[in-house]
């Protein structure tokens, strides 16, 4: 069980440090504590994603996005019409003022690999992922639309009050802190909430972390050094190099650098393995992600 609130709190840091300084991002939060069965780390994935598509709903004008978090008790009408049962929710919504949707586009964003986004913007998490991941903990995503008002997506997740909620991604103890050691990881990827996401999670757990965004930057630091890590973590699609062929040059530089893939769930690593020491998939679970790196560098150490 999480604490929704301090989920939307980091997500809200995160975003603010990330988006445009025009973006206005308001966070409504509510008087009592809202809990949920679910994974903090995959589900500020899921509203980091969902702040990034409003802002780019934006067009680089300014614009407002909206959290608000609040318990949402569905009758059996009201329910049915979004595919749930009758019951006790948290609703998390996330507002935006931008262009909005027309009906077409609004049936179409959680189809797979749909995206109205050019060549090398990115895709962020995608949406289909997002709705998987909220579907996974029996919840939905509806979202309603108007073209030139503005988009607003409410993820409904059922309630979960009957314990005490868990503080999401708590600090870390001093004994987790130092599974790490100051091990250095090379971390690269073009989704700049990505970057700071496993960012994040590993320099809790007590690894040093530089990242890039940009395969070839990356590639000229390890040339200067091809030494200077311990692991290189690299995106699997990236403008200018895949990963695959980031590692088949790093490996070339450093024949014992192990390498750690991220991918899509929509997407195989089967035929890269040769270059991978481990696959960890997107969205990104600090659980899995740590485990990967504890045992490639942790355990060898």
């Amino acid at each position: 069980m999480v604490a929704v609130g301090p989920v939307v709190d980091e997500a809200v840091e995160m975003l603010r440090a990330t988006l445009p300084s025009s973006n206005r991002i308001v966070w409504q939060r509510p008087p009592e504590p809202v809990s949920v069965l679910a994974d903090g780390s995959e589900l500020m994935q899921v509203l980091m994603n969902l702040g990034v598509n409003a802002s780019q709903a934006f067009r680089d004008q300014r614009g407002n996005i909206t959290f608000t978090l609040a318990r949402a008790s569905l009758g059996t009408d009201e329910a049915v019409r979004i595919g749930l049962e009758a019951g006790h929710y948290a609703r998390i919504s996330v507002q935006d003022d931008g262009i909005g949707m027309s009906e077409e586009l609004r049936r179409r964003i959680f189809e797979p690999f749909f995206t109205t986004k050019g060549v090398g913007e990115g895709s962020g998490l995608g949406l289909s992922v997002a709705e998987g991941v909220i579907r996974g903990y029996q919840g939905v995503i509806e979202v309603d639309s108007k073209v030139g008002v503005g988009t607003t997506f409410s993820i409904f997740l059922p309630a979960a009050d009957d314990a005490p909620p868990v503080q999401a991604e708590a600090l870390p103890a001093p004994a987790e802190t130092a599974r790490g050691g100051g091990r250095r990881v090379l971390l690269l990827d073009d989704n700049d909430l990505v970057l700071a996401t496993v960012r994040r999670i590993l320099t809790r757990a007590g690894y040093s972390v530089t990242t890039h965004a940009d395969p070839a930057t990356a590639l000229n630091e390890l040339e200067s050094n091809p030494c200077a890590f311990d692991l290189l973590i690299t995106d699997r699609t990236m403008p200018g190099l895949s990963g695959p062929e980031v590692a088949q040059r790093a490996r070339a530089l450093n024949p014992d650098l192990p390498v750690v893939l991220l991918t899509g769930a929509n997407q195989s690593a089967d035929d890269e393995a040769p270059w991978f020491s481990a696959v960890v998939m997107k969205p990104v679970e600090r659980a899995a992600l740590l485990r990967t790196v504890d045992q490639l560098l942790v355990s060898k150490s």
